[in-house]
């Protein structure tokens, strides 16, 4: 975001062209936000924030009043980040509204936001959603009968579980099975201490990267690369940047890295079957 937009009371023309991304690192863009919003003396009309604001970012920040209200005004929202571990009862009540407040079409969220620790996908919020990422921070998160098969549109799924202590592949077969069969790729994102062979969840990283658990599951890792190919590598920071398109190298961005694991094993798999048939052929 242009710098300069900090420095007046409104926002340019352009934002319906460009990212206005809350800024972690910069609470002051949030409240300047805010204000332009419900300043009765800005220049937008009233339907402009709904219809010119795409991505709404935000991130160690809770979702206050104000800005629940904001979101609440952005209705033509496509991409929803809300990265905080702070308690976010504003945004539970607008991602678990049964009224359409927003239809975003990618979310990334805490799994936090779902009552309970019970994740629920009924509401109108994840009708139109095709690409989620959920960060996991309770051990049972999963083990509730998740209502996943209801997002009918999902076919870009990731799963944040570094914060849970156990293995993980029971859990992945769960949600593969729980999801429609739309779904392209699942990346579980496990702590960079599990692609060690000394670990004991090295077994289900390694099922993984071999593609036994499903061709379409893959590992990936925020702390470091993996070694020997066991999964995709994206720091934070880069992940931030996929996420709302501000990303220097999108073509390379987390989903393309998991899509080209994936492409890469159906052909490893299409040549064992033509080889295969070559032998009982030659057996004959």
């Amino acid at each position: 975001m242009n710098n300069s937009v900090t420095q007046f009371p409104d926002l340019p023309e352009d934002v319906g062209c460009t990212i206005f991304e809350l800024a972690a690192k910069n609470g002051d863009v949030a409240d300047l936000f805010c204000r332009t919003l419900f300043d009765p003396e800005a220049s937008k009309a009233p339907e402009f924030f709904a219809t010119h604001i795409k991505i709404f970012a935000l991130a160690g920040i809770s979702v206050n009043d104000k800005i629940a209200a904001a979101l609440r005004k952005c209705r033509g929202i496509q991409t929803l980040l809300v990265w905080s571990h702070i308690s976010n009862r504003n945004l539970q009540d607008i991602v678990n509204s049964s009224e359409p407040v927003l239809t975003p079409s990618r979310l990334a969220v805490f799994g936090e936001i779902f009552p309970e620790g019970r994740y629920q996908f009924h509401y109108p919020t994840f009708h139109k959603v095709t690409h989620l990422d959920i960060v996991c921070f309770q051990e049972a998160d999963w083990k509730e009968g998740a209502s996943l098969s209801q997002l009918k549109c999902l076919t870009h799924f990731s799963l944040d579980i570094r914060y849970r202590p156990s293995g993980f592949v029971e859990m992945v077969r769960e949600v593969l099975h729980m999801c429609s069969s739309e779904l392209r790729i699942l990346i579980i994102w496990s702590d960079e201490g599990c692609f060690s062979e000394s670990h004991h969840c090295f077994g289900d990283v390694k099922a993984i990267s071999e593609g036994e658990v499903d061709v379409r599951a893959v590992n990936g890792c925020m702390d470091s690369r993996p070694p020997n190919m066991l999964g995709i590598y994206r720091d934070g920071y880069h992940l931030s940047e996929d996420w709302t398109d501000t990303s220097a190298d999108p073509e390379n961005d987390f989903w393309a890295q998991a899509e080209a694991v994936i492409q890469g094993r159906r052909r490893h798999l299409e040549q064992v079957r033509k080889l295969a048939s070559l032998s009982i052929v030659s057996f004959d």
